[in-house]
């Protein structure tokens, strides 16, 4: 069964003694929900009777279970007939543990806590096993006052006939001596008590459930409920795969940030022409919404990063004047904002990376296709009002695939592909503003470089993910020092199957993990390294179809991934159901 099925009503009765020999058959009734609904239908019932309340510990005295046929419940409201063997009922306390499945389940039993005290009715079957007496062979002349206390009679042997009116008042039972055990059940209704006469004071808390008040986050389920009507969730043991926006021409230029509010924002590019804002409404992105649409048609190439201001600031090339922008948020959500022209030299603006430097001002970097370079955009205050542009070098055709970070000194660093020599490279920044710098060769074998990811790893080297295209691989290169002067080329995914659109994040661990696309079978994957230097790991085909691939780690601690799904010209997250995306 999908969902938790909930026991709050319980009811156990058993018929009064005959002359004939009884079974041990007593009857349960309650009430069942279904997503907090009354439950209609089939269930399989499993009673297991323990000497113990607490779910932890106890010794099971028996176990009954009813599933042929199965009990039908009506508007929530069902009769179970259990029969336990002669020596459960023989004094001690008696504690039930219910458990239920849908009789289309196998196996599927889910156990309700906590478990429910057996009141005193089902005693009764001890009756049994005492001698018979003649009827008036024992009147009260022949019996000890106080000898016979509620433990010596049958349930329901005494009733209402029995006793002459109003001979039994308060002044003859001895305080806290009539309990809940004592009473039949639904011998007491509302018409039996006075106004306002039970209170808060006269419940006992352990032994009412409260009302269900909790709820569970998307990709978690309720798996126990507390008495005090809190519940405890777990993680499901699946990832999910959730459509954001369906058929919308094509996704892409992804890319994807924790906001401030826990949950994951995204820009991206729509059918090629227009930049948009995507924010979740919880940390899963099951749900969420379009919140602004950049430049109407004519914007593509985005790149995001949160503001000092705890606002979304989107970078994006704007087609029509073949400028760099920017879109900043006027809002958490980004549901409106203003629109900056940056840089509007030769072509600018074209695969923008964003982010936001040590002096709490954004910084991008993205490539002139006019003059094939590399350019920097270092805005001078927060709203990015003022700011300068410069070229990173105008040697070689660079800068069509680059990624901007920043390193541990605070200063920019920025990962790009050298298309003149087919090489990965990385600019580092000698200060805050990148007015200078140095550029350094990180990987030649090869056409390496394109599709290029950076994060900082471990003690805050970089490392930096790429896609190997002659060879058609996965590759990284794992700085050993904070300005990567040196450093590995490692081969990640030797299968051949690609290693293209790759976004690279770090756990909690320090584990890098990957988000790439195999262009032999057009499948989103994910490598996980199984350590910070990503001497080993594992690649994972999701199942899903899928380019334009962007990482983050979410709050809940697992990976998220943005991609464009192919085959629904959608945008598409794959939520990861554990922090290695191995499931």
């Amino acid at each position: 069964m999908k969902n938790l099925i909930i026991l709050i009503l319980l009811t156990l009765s058993i018929n009064g003694l005959a002359q004939t020999t009884l079974d041990n058959t007593f009857t349960y009734q309650g009430e069942l929900s279904f997503n907090n609904a009354p439950a209609n239908g089939d269930f399989d019932f499993k009673f297991v009777a323990y000497n113990t309340q607490n779910d932890a510990t106890g010794t099971i005295l028996s176990t009954f279970t009813i599933d042929s046929p199965p009990i039908t419940v009506t508007n929530g409201i069902f009769t179970a007939p259990i029969n336990f063997p002669d020596d459960v009922f023989l004094g001690d306390k008696v504690w039930l543990e219910i458990n239920v499945q849908a009789a289309t389940d196998t196996n599927n039993f889910q156990k309700l806590s906590p478990r429910q005290s057996v009141n005193s009715s089902p005693y009764a079957i001890h009756a049994q096993f005492v001698g018979t007496i003649g009827t008036n062979a024992v009147t009260g002349a022949e019996i000890v006052n106080g000898s016979i206390n509620n433990v010596d009679l049958a349930s329901n042997s005494v009733n209402a006939s029995n006793i002459s009116s109003n001979s039994i008042t308060s002044s003859h039972i001895v305080n806290s001596t009539i309990t809940g055990s004592d009473i039949a059940s639904n011998t007491i209704t509302s018409i039996d008590i006075a106004a306002n006469a039970v209170g808060t004071s006269e419940i006992i808390n352990s032994q009412v459930q409260e009302r269900v008040s909790g709820t569970c986050e998307p990709q978690f389920y309720l798996s126990a409920i507390n008495q005090d009507g809190s519940v405890v969730c777990s993680k499901l043991p699946v990832s999910v795969n959730s459509t954001l926006l369906e058929k919308f021409g094509g996704i892409f230029d992804t890319d994807v940030v924790i906001g401030t509010d826990g949950n994951p924002i995204i820009a991206y590019n729509g059918n090629a022409i227009t930049t948009r804002v995507y924010h979740c409404t919880n940390a899963s992105c099951t749900e969420g919404s379009t919140q602004a649409s950049i430049g109407n048609v004519t914007s593509t190439s985005s790149g995001i990063a949160i503001g000092s201001d705890n606002y979304p600031v989107i970078s994006y090339y704007h087609v029509l004047n073949g400028s760099l922008n920017l879109y900043k948020c006027n809002n958490i959500e980004c549901s409106s904002g203003s629109i900056i022209t940056l840089d509007t030299s030769g072509t600018s603006g074209r695969n923008s990376s964003i982010t936001i430097g040590a002096d709490n001002n954004p910084i991008m970097s993205h490539y002139d296709s006019t003059n094939d370079n590399l350019k920097i955009y270092k805005c001078n205050n927060v709203q990015c009002s003022i700011g300068s542009a410069r070229t990173v070098s105008s040697t070689n055709n660079i800068g069509i695939y680059s990624d901007i970070i920043i390193a541990s000194d605070d200063y920019p660093m920025i990962s790009y592909y050298d298309s003149t020599l087919s090489d990965l490279k990385i600019y580092v920044c000698t200060n805050q503003s990148c007015s200078n710098g140095i550029s350094l060769t990180l990987d030649s074998g090869g056409n390496v470089g394109k599709f290029n990811s950076i994060a900082l790893g471990i003690n805050g080297n970089p490392i930096i993910s790429y896609w190997d295209e002659t060879n058609n691989n996965l590759k990284a290169y794992i700085c050993t020092d904070l300005h990567c002067g040196s450093g590995n080329a490692i081969t990640l995914d030797n299968t051949g199957i690609g290693g293209e659109y790759t976004s690279i994040t770090i756990d909690a661990d320090n584990r890098p993990i990957i988000s790439y696309f195999n262009n032999v079978n057009n499948k989103l994957m994910v490598y996980k390294c199984f350590d910070a230097l990503c001497a080993n790991g594992t690649a994972t085909d999701t199942g899903q179809i899928g380019d334009e691939t962007s990482i983050v780690i979410t709050s809940n601690n697992n990976p998220l991934i943005i991609y464009g799904n192919i085959l629904k010209e959608s945008l598409d997250v794959y939520i990861c159901s554990d922090e290695s995306c191995s499931k």
